[in-house]
């Protein structure tokens, strides 16, 4: 055994080199397991916390079915967005265009229903296609241009809201169907469909992830890419594939957006990146370790929506949940960091 191996792997049951050999392992496993405990039990007793402080401060209207109803439907463009932004975290990579891609979509969908008179399910499509076609911009740029995700992205959010500046004229566009209005309005057996969409994405995101190959190649990817490449996996595909997933569900989401608004408008979709990644690594040091789950993302967002609501019942100033969201995403990068 190698002098690296040995301090890697503990040596076997009653080796005498064990003791010094494997030394520092139980000290660094002690250290990621306190962050681990710190990162679940802070940011749980931190949202039961919220919840009593809020429900004492407004008893009539927080703690109420109703309430949380609402708090989940408000929260459903910010679980797909989620959903599909854990696709990429997992790989370990970035995208800052979803916002940008989500408006784009959005007033594409708006425009085929509107100027093109086709139908809501056209109007869907062409917008959920929108979506995925920027998402295969990035990916190709990040996977086979292998330009950073940091540079790649914002670059192609910045075409994303050229385009859709150019295609709208800057003018807000009104005159969707009810029925496409009704996306955000209508209840299945008494569930509106904001939250059923939502959830559904969340369940299927988490399916991908978990059950799938491409699931399982995605989780090599953002562990090791280098061995992942040796054992086999084609790795620029699953990046590739992982930003196109997440382009798609952006276009999801712009589709919910023009839906809730009635039809689409300029900086629409604005807002969205930081309470993302701050639900996605909320969620990921709740869940322990820094792994990206999308049911994880979805307490997060569920955290931001809580946070949200109960500060607008107080009558707080917008600046107030801006400055808590950013300072709950520095202390959850830090705490997902360290587990």
């Amino acid at each position: 055994m190698s002098p690296t191996t040995s301090q890697r792997e503990p040596a076997p049951s009653g080796a005498g080199s064990a003791v010094v050999a494997a030394g520092p392992a139980p000290e660094i496993r002690d250290r990621s397991e306190l962050w681990t405990r710190l990162g679940r039990g802070g940011i749980v007793a931190l949202f039961v916390l919220m919840l009593v402080t809020f429900s004492a401060l407004k008893p009539e209207n927080f703690p109420t079915f109703d309430n949380g109803k609402a708090i989940l439907q408000q929260a459903a463009i910010l679980a797909v967005l989620g959903a599909g932004l854990t696709v990429v975290l997992v790989i370990r990579e970035f995208d800052l265009s979803f916002d940008a891609n989500a408006a784009l979509s959005g007033a594409v969908a708006v425009q085929l229903m509107t100027g093109a008179s086709l139908p809501m399910a056209a109007g869907i499509a062409g917008g959920i296609a929108t979506g995925a076609l920027v998402g295969v911009a990035n990916g190709a740029i990040v996977a086979y241009g292998r330009a950073p995700a940091f540079i790649g992205t914002l670059a192609v959010a910045s075409v994303a809201a050229g385009v859709q500046s150019w295609f709208t004229g800057d003018k807000t566009t009104y005159g969707v169907p009810e029925s496409y209005i009704g996306l955000s309005t209508n209840s299945v057996a008494g569930v509106p469909l904001y939250i059923v969409i939502s959830v559904g994405v969340v369940l299927a995101v988490w399916v991908l992830l978990k059950y799938t190959v491409f699931g399982r190649h995605a989780h090599a990817v953002g562990s090791n890419a280098a061995a992942a490449e040796s054992a086999g996996v084609r790795t620029r595909e699953v990046r590739f594939g992982a930003f196109v997933v997440l382009g798609a569900l952006a276009g999801l989401a712009g589709v919910l957006i023009t839906a809730q608004a009635g039809g689409s408008a300029p900086g629409n979709a604005a807002g969205l990146l930081l309470p993302v990644y701050t639900a996605a690594f909320l969620g990921a040091s709740a869940l322990g370790r820094g792994q990206f789950n999308s049911i994880a993302t979805y307490f997060g967002v569920v955290f931001i929506g809580t946070l949200a609501t109960g500060l607008t019942m107080l009558q707080q100033d917008a600046w107030v949940a801006s400055v808590i969201t950013g300072l709950v995403l520095v202390g959850a990068v830090l705490v997902a960091r360290r587990q």
